[in-house]
């Protein structure tokens, strides 16, 4: 089955849609035209998609002096957020490839959520930023579907949390997490993220490996901030066409973002991309000359057989619709012919 996966492209995701047509979302503006909004308003987990709400609110922070972008920051306070083998190596390659050493500056710890998608910078912005900021992001840009946000890499410890301290049988963790309200969910990340500040969560470290089974990383998953393609579409858009972001603070959005090494140069382009085992999401503003574009592409599979092969294709995707005009009417046929066949 494996070796079959491996074998699919692009072109692939285009049937997977027309297959499963309620597996995913996506909506597409163009030069202030809204030309895609398919299953526009479906909640779905964001993944580390969810980041750009934190570099808005890094880059207000940065323009209403309550942060200093050149403040020198001990690693070593970022590096006790770091929980090893759950971010994809994200937050080693930041550390290795922008050659930090002892200390950085608290705009490259930006850099290193936004570009790399280090889980442990993430969490240093948020404990920074405080999560009032971040919510007045989701107020300022009427993200009227959005779900609470939360420290999502400390989350993570929830699992190794339940099982150690409240005593409860691995089999039980992933039914205990799922019963958990919203709020005490994000709670208890939040208290999690303080003892990891405070060095106080080493023994739940060393229990990590309990958050492996498959089932506790689904609920994981779907406990994920949330919100729709259509937000997520008009945020992207309005940040990139209109003047609530300064010339200023968009140039330092695009140092967060780094080189997006799928478009070409010389095109502002901000992309922020999040997977799970079990969702795959993406946000994308591109602007070439007169033309204006915002994409998104959510997909949730929440068995995970699918999202296997897709993430292997998903970049490749997102690229060819943003760039080939063709590649975009393919997917825009295959929408019509889903919303033909609903009748």
């Amino acid at each position: 089955m494996k070796r079959k996966a491996m074998s699919k492209t692009k072109d692939d995701i285009i049937k997977f849609m027309v297959n499963n047509p309620e597996m995913w979302s996506m909506s597409f503006i163009q030069n202030d035209h809204e030309i895609i909004n398919y299953n526009k308003d479906k909640i779905m987990p964001l993944a580390s998609t969810v980041k750009i709400l934190y570099a808005i609110a890094f880059v207000n922070a940065v323009n209403n002096k309550f942060l200093d972008p050149d403040e020198l920051i001990p690693v070593k306070e970022v590096d006790l957020l770091y929980l090893k083998n759950t971010d994809g190596n994200a937050h080693n390659a930041w550390k290795e490839n922008e050659h930090i050493g002892n200390e950085v500056l608290l705009k490259d710890i930006a850099k290193g959520m936004m570009k790399y998608s280090s889980n442990a910078c993430t969490d240093y912005i948020y404990y920074r930023l405080g999560k009032d900021k971040i919510d007045e992001v989701i107020r300022d840009y009427s993200l009227l579907q959005h779900t609470e946000i939360y420290p999502i890499n400390a989350a993570i410890l929830i699992s190794s949390y339940l099982h150690s301290e409240k005593k409860i049988q691995k089999k039980e963790i992933a039914k205990t997490i799922r019963e958990m309200t919203n709020h005490q969910y994000n709670l208890l990340a939040t208290e999690l993220l303080n003892k990891m500040i405070k060095v106080e969560a080493n023994s739940l470290i060393e229990q990590l490996h309990i958050m492996s089974d498959m089932n506790i990383q689904r609920e994981i998953t779907k406990k994920l901030p949330a919100s729709s393609s259509l937000d997520y579409a008009r945020l992207m858009y309005e940040l990139g066409t209109t003047e609530r972001l300064t010339a200023e603070a968009k140039q330092l959005l695009d140092d967060l973002m780094g080189v997006n090494r799928y478009l070409k140069d010389g095109i502002r382009a901000w992309y922020k991309g999040g997977s799970t085992l079990f969702v795959s999401t993406s946000a994308v503003y591109k602007k070439d000359g007169a033309e204006n574009m915002a994409f998104t592409f959510f997909i949730q599979d929440m068995i995970g057989v699918e999202n296997f092969w897709i993430q292997k294709n998903y970049n490749e995707f997102i690229k060819a619709f943003l760039d080939n005009p063709l590649f975009r009417k393919e997917v825009l046929d295959a929408i019509d012919k889903i919303n033909a066949d609903k009748g």
